[in-house]
């Protein structure tokens, strides 16, 4: 009885994906812009393809932010539009994605929403919460940047480390793909010595297991700053099937399989009081994950071809 309890928490990634799939008709969404309703129900693809596309969409995952957030979006709002001012062409969105949130985290959305029309601020709202990978795979549908920004509603990365990640895209992409990751590595002497001593064992563990079990020769997979562009954020986001914490290191395991440029720089990072992870809980879960996503691709239970080609084929 024990194994048995054991394979199915082992497997849960896995029917978890192959029941969303099954269930993704009964999976309701909102999406807002300012005060029009682009659509409520059920779960679809972007349906005005690639008309109007701006230079950069950020996209926010958010749950249970209603206080973190709106000093994020002052913050960003700010710097994005003293650059849009500053760069001939440029123009921006911010799309936010309601992980559903038990707070006020919709009402902020649907605050910032009204109150903007440049940039154009657009609400996510998922009906039930479904994990941070979820959020932001949601999220990614919604967009029209020629670049995608995926970043944390805490703020805890200084968000003017964006033109680092900018500028180092424009030298490394090629034929349309590129990922930049922020990372706080260049942070881990001083982190560690402030940590309890399990969080440095759960860290050293998670970093070995993400080189050696994933093939995913980067140093930090979990800081929230990553920089894509749109051609890769197609492949990549619409073929992940994990919906929570380990979801980062399935998206650079595709883009090493995929033979994508990646990159890792170190950005300015600064923990943001009103985390809600559980170290303990998120660590067994996130190692499970990682033993996950190199057996079910190799076994062909889980296919690059499982999302991304209908994507590609509605656009």
């Amino acid at each position: 009885l024990f194994l048995l309890i054991f394979l199915y928490w082992f497997f849960t990634p896995y029917f978890n994906y192959r029941k969303a799939k099954r269930q993704q008709k009964d999976r309701k969404v909102l999406i807002i812009e300012g005060e029009k309703i682009l659509h409520s129900g059920e779960i679809l693809l972007l349906e005005d393809k690639l008309k109007d596309l701006v230079t950069l969409s950020l996209v926010v995952p958010a749950y249970n932010e209603e206080e973190r957030l709106p000093i994020m979006l002052d913050e960003t709002i700010k710097f994005f539009q003293e650059k849009a001012g500053q760069t001939a062409g440029f123009t921006y969105e911010i799309v936010i994605v309601d992980d559903g949130s038990k707070d006020k985290t919709w009402q902020i959305i649907q605050k910032y929403s009204n109150d903007y029309s440049s940039p154009v601020i657009r609400g996510v709202q998922l009906s039930k919460n479904s994990g941070k990978g979820a959020a932001v795979k949601k999220g990614m549908m919604y967009t029209k940047g020629q670049y995608t920004l995926m970043l944390d509603a805490d703020g805890a990365t200084r968000i003017s480390d964006f033109d680092i990640l900018e500028k180092e895209m424009k030298l490394v992409e090629k034929e349309g793909n590129g990922v930049v990751i922020g990372s706080r590595n260049h942070l881990k002497e001083g982190v560690v010595k402030k940590r309890k001593w399990y969080r440095n064992i759960l860290m050293h563990c998670m970093n070995f297991m993400v080189q050696t079990l994933c093939g995913v020769k980067v140093k930090d997979t979990q800081c929230g700053f990553k920089l894509f562009t749109r051609k890769s954020s197609i492949n990549l986001f619409l073929t992940q099937h994990l919906e929570r914490w380990a979801f980062d290191v399935e998206l650079l395991f595709l883009a090493f399989r995929y033979r994508f440029p990646v990159r890792e720089l170190p950005v300015n990072w600064t923990e943001i009081p009103g985390t809600k992870l559980s170290v303990l809980g998120a660590s067994f879960q996130m190692a499970r994950d990682l033993m996950l996503i190199k057996m079910l691709y190799v076994l062909r239970l889980w296919k690059d071809t499982d999302s991304s080609a209908q994507f590609v084929n509605n656009q």
